[in-house]
């Protein structure tokens, strides 16, 4: 917007004296406000976005136990526990941060930070329990997570609205179920992970996922020995997007390659057989952004992101993309190197954060 100047008037100063009238002084013109296109194109400052990730350190004389922290602009910020932890996952809503703890617990409580403050989940009705994720939805905080019911029976998907009670996902007969990632849509509460299917025989526990408590199995076309994980999950519009992994025939636990669904469609993102992995998974308007990593020769992940199902590798050596999103159209994805070094990835640049694990990444201005 163009500065206007108004012009200042100066009033004469008349002297008065017995034998004359000096005159008034003349009126300066009045100057014509000039068209300075410095100030009408002045470019504002920029303003660099705020990056928070969290994640878990350690100190070397304690053989790689983790503790808990998160990282503002590569700052890091301790979050007080007990034993040893890591910060699961996270939600930023003004300057308010919430962390998930990812720590096992002994008795039935687990915690969330919020601004670095420990908020216990109490729930005598589980024991052994532990957090997976948090996430915001009008104006309500969710938790995820996991613990054993029934003395020890089974180990289910759990989650708290708030600090109510924990919510328990169903599972057949006294098989396991895990929960890796929660998405809130409008009243809706999905829940990706993994459960046992009995259509396809005890034992056999493929990736799926719950909305609002009620379980559905997402299979392969490829053949599969019909395990695996579903990581991460997210809704956009009527669409229900999931991804994780699946294992191969005759193999109970990997490695295994990583697959997307849309609506229950499967999409492999690697052919079968190729080692992979899809961690995280985040829609910007019809675009579809997937962290995880691809396998080389040596069978070793290296980080990987796909837009859209094109993968763009982020790191030559041993690392994984655990986290991504997307802001104002820059590309940030936070993940491992080795088995040490946390960082992120902007738009394929590395920013190394330190010794420890990045999880989870959010980005607000």
């Amino acid at each position: 917007m163009r500065k206007i100047f108004l012009p200042a008037f100066v009033t004469a100063i008349v002297l008065l004296s017995c034998t004359k009238v000096d005159p008034p002084a003349p009126t300066p013109p009045i100057p014509v406000p000039t068209k300075d296109t410095n100030l009408s194109t002045t470019t504002p400052p920029v303003i660099s976005p705020t990056v928070y990730v969290a994640g878990d350190s350690f100190d070397l004389s304690s053989l790689y136990l983790p503790y808990p922290i998160y990282w503002k602009n590569g700052i890091q910020v301790h979050l007080p526990h007990p034993g040893y932890a890591s910060g699961s996952g996270m939600a930023v809503s003004d300057t308010v941060v919430y962390v998930s703890s990812g720590g096992s617990y002994s008795g039935n409580n687990v915690t969330y930070w919020k601004n670095s403050v420990p908020v216990d989940l109490s729930d005598p009705s589980i024991t052994y329990p532990t957090a997976k994720g948090i996430t915001l939805s009008g104006g309500n905080l969710y938790t995820l997570g996991g613990a054993y019911i029934n003395n020890f029976d089974k180990f289910v998907p759990i989650y708290w609205k708030n600090q109510d009670a924990a919510i328990k996902m169903p599972t057949y007969s006294s098989d396991d179920g895990l929960a890796r990632a929660i998405c809130v849509s409008g009243t809706d509460v999905y829940i990706a992970g993994s459960a046992s299917d009995l259509a396809t025989g005890y034992g056999s526990s493929p990736p799926c996922y719950w909305k609002n408590g009620k379980m559905t199995f997402l299979h392969l076309l490829s053949p599969s020995s019909e395990k695996g994980f579903a990581n991460s999950i997210y809704v956009s519009g009527p669409d229900i997007y999931v991804v994780g992994e699946v294992y191969p025939l005759g193999s109970g636990s990997g490695p295994g390659w990583a697959v997307y669904w849309k609506n229950g469609v499967p999409i492999e993102l690697t052919p079968p057989g190729q080692i992979s992995v899809a961690n995280c998974v985040t829609i910007v308007g019809n675009d579809v952004y997937i962290a995880g990593g691809i396998a080389g020769p040596n069978r070793l992940t290296r980080a990987t992101y796909w837009k859209n199902g094109v993968p763009t590798q982020l790191d030559s050596t041993y690392s994984v993309a655990n986290s991504i999103t997307v802001f104002e159209n820059d590309v940030y994805v936070a993940g491992n190197r080795g088995v040490g070094t946390a960082l992120y990835w902007k738009n394929g640049t590395p920013i190394i954060l330190g010794r420890g694990r990045a999880n989870a990444i959010e980005v607000r201005k």
